[in-house]
């Protein structure tokens, strides 16, 4: 505690050294950008915290990469006193897999769905800013919230999770998955570091709370509850819906198999045809 607000006293004298303060801040005097060189990397993140600071504004830093992003937002968590979200590039799978990881996308929508509702520091990695990321008016639309005593049916909640890219599963062990159990829910939304457990008493939600994946018990029990998208491309966004989406990959399969080659078309078709199902 001593420690946090040593280096919280170290932010906001930051600037009172008449060499600091002469450094220009954004809208005043026109003088932004500036090009500030030379600092180590703790002093960056002790600079940026204290522009955090002075200013107020919400704070997004480009870092090189992951290693280098992690290591500047626990400087800038340190320095500032505040959450900071991480924004990495999301991982692709360019062959056939029985199962792929896709941590790096939820986390990616947690930031996202944090930076919507007003997170102050964000530290992004450049191929992570580079990469497309689902619109926010779509974010704000797929994402919805669980209220304890809510009037709200089981099974259109699990509807909702389907169709927010989730997967039913026996029993919830990472993000992204779900499972249902008579009038107990159970989800792990990219929202939080641990899944939550919804308890219906009919239509009317009883009880909600985080519980622990080993053990499958409650830890923490909460007033309510946000339900991410699972995934940042979803059928269900598709013109027309998933079964419009499957018609096209189906039509896609077809003109495929026409193709006469070398056994690639066959292998494209079958692929696009297994992803139709």
């Amino acid at each position: 505690m001593y420690k946090m607000m040593q280096q919280s006293f170290l932010t906001r004298e930051f600037f009172n050294n008449p060499e600091t303060a002469a450094i220009p801040m954004p809208g005043e005097s026109g003088r932004f950008p500036a090009l500030i060189s030379g600092l180590s990397a703790i002093h960056r993140a002790h600079f940026m915290a204290a522009v955090r600071e002075k200013t107020g504004r919400p704070l997004i830093v480009v870092s090189p990469d992951e290693t280098a992003a992690e290591a500047l937002m626990g400087d800038l968590v340190a320095f500032s006193g505040l959450e900071a979200e991480l924004i990495c590039s999301r991982e692709f799978t360019f062959f056939s897999a029985d199962a792929a990881s896709r941590q790096a996308e939820q986390k990616r929508i947690g930031a996202l769905y944090a930076l919507l509702k007003g997170a102050p520091v964000a530290v992004v990695t450049a191929a992570g800013l580079m990469q497309r990321a689902m619109p926010p008016e779509i974010l704000r639309r797929t994402a919805f919230t669980i209220e304890d005593g809510a009037g709200v049916p089981p099974a259109d909640v699990e509807d909702a999770l389907l169709r927010g890219g989730y997967t039913r599963a026996e029993q919830v062990e990472g993000p992204g998955q779900f499972s249902r159990r008579g009038g107990i829910l159970d989800f792990f939304s990219p929202a939080y570091p641990a899944p939550v457990r919804v308890e219906f008493w009919g239509d009317d939600v009883d009880g909600i709370s985080f519980f622990d994946v080993g053990s499958q018990r409650r830890t923490e029990r909460l007033s309510g509850c946000a339900v991410l998208p699972a995934a940042e491309t979803l059928p269900s966004l598709y013109k027309g819906g998933a079964a419009a989406l499957a018609a096209t990959l189906g039509a896609l399969a077809d003109r495929a198999s026409k193709r006469r080659g070398d056994g690639t078309s066959e292998k494209l078709a079958a692929s696009l045809r297994e992803d139709a199902e």
